[in-house]
């Protein structure tokens, strides 16, 4: 077997594995191209998103009239805290202001409220180092599991005696 290649022959393989490894990068450019279209279209959404303001009871807030403060287990309300209600435009509550929810009965107290609770889980996550800024609803999800400990631990503590 110990047979001797000729150079035409080691040019001709060196030609095809280049050709492939060339189709290859190619291929990849093409995916980072898109990705990059992609990126830049849902940063755009994002930031119309995060300057969307409505004109209601007098004053410019980040919520259309009529809307109301979700309801839900804490995990779905971390969801509203991080991620945008897309289907009525409305950014996370996490961009909220009292300016944005004085006009809502109790609208300032149910703020407060949430960021307190809010921020425990966005700490932990931050100290855990998963915390990102602009969350999808399946990295939320799956950070709000990664300290779900947390929540659970501090929800038995007597502080939360007779809360429901």
């Amino acid at each position: 077997m110990g047979g001797v290649i000729s150079e035409a022959r080691i040019c001709e393989l060196f030609h095809a594995e280049l050709d492939a490894v060339q189709q290859e990068i190619g291929g990849v450019h093409r995916q980072l191209e898109h990705q990059t279209l992609e990126n830049d279209a849902v940063n755009r959404w994002w930031q119309e998103l995060r300057s969307k303001v409505y004109f209601t009871a007098g004053k410019f807030h980040h919520v259309p009239d009529g809307w109301v403060f979700p309801q839900g287990m804490c995990a779905v309300m971390w969801l509203s805290w991080v991620c945008a209600e897309e289907k009525h435009c409305i950014a996370p509550l996490n961009l909220f202001t009292t300016v944005d929810v004085n006009h809502l009965k109790r609208g300032k107290q149910k703020l407060s409220e949430l960021k307190w609770l809010m921020m425990l889980v966005e700490n932990e996550a931050k100290k855990q180092g998963i915390w990102k800024e602009e969350l999808t609803a399946i990295e939320a999800n799956f950070m709000y599991g990664k300290v779900f400990e947390l929540i659970t631990k501090f929800r038995a503590s007597p502080l939360w005696v007779g809360c429901s």
